[in-house]
């Protein structure tokens, strides 16, 4: 009986060793994957990296660099873009129609993974709504 014992123990402990190792390959090649969205979106940011828009017109979508976002990175933006614009907080793509006139501000767009975060800038310029609006 004592045998069967140990023989089960040292399956599980088996089992339990390949899984752990199973976990850890997983881990290396998501933080392989991490780095390199965070190494693009730190170089490459926002293309472009300046827009300019106007009252009640859609502002053309603003993309991070492609390859910059992968499954579970979040963005934020501060400060707060005008009223009418959003941050996708999965894509990173900013996008709206604004509601009100801002001058040229810089944002820092901060893309963030459990404890990795990497920044980047764009500027947004929104003009007033044309004459006669």
């Amino acid at each position: 009986m004592k045998r069967e014992y140990k023989l089960a123990l040292a399956a599980l402990v088996a089992t339990a060793g390949s899984i752990l190792l199973l976990r850890a390959g997983i881990g290396h090649v998501l933080t392989r994957r991490i780095d390199r969205a965070f190494a693009t979106f730190s170089q490459g940011g926002y293309q472009p990296a300046t827009a300019t828009g106007r009252v009640g017109q859609p502002l053309p979508p603003l993309a991070p660099a492609p390859g910059s976002c992968s499954r579970g990175i979040n963005f934020l933006v501060i400060p707060r873009l005008p009223t009418g614009l959003t941050l996708d907080r999965s894509t990173g793509v900013l996008h709206g129609t604004p509601r009100v006139a801002a001058p040229r501000t810089t944002y820092t767009v901060i893309a963030t993974f459990e404890q990795w975060s990497a920044r980047s800038e764009v500027q947004l310029t929104i003009l007033g709504a044309p004459e006669g609006n």
